[in-house]
């Protein structure tokens, strides 16, 4: 008996901005599973590289900036 393992790449929910206040990146686990007894494993990654990986940073962006502090700044104003 065979069986066929289908293999896809998983990510999960990004972690917190890189910015304060404006634009940033936030990083995010991307992993190789496979369904298995209704469960899903990682394996290694070599299973999914036919498929293109997820980045593993996305970009992020702050509305709304503590006071003091302006889109794109480094550090608070003054």
């Amino acid at each position: 008996k065979y069986i066929l393992f289908v293999h896809r790449w998983s990510v999960s929910e990004p972690g917190n901005c890189s910015a304060v206040c404006g634009p940033g990146e936030a990083k995010r686990v991307v992993s190789c599973v496979r369904q298995e007894d209704g469960q899903e494993v990682e394996v290694d990654q070599t299973f999914c590289l036919k498929q293109i990986k997820p980045l593993d940073l996305v970009l992020c962006v702050i509305d709304v900036c503590p006071i003091g502090w302006e889109s794109g700044a480094a550090h608070p104003k003054g």
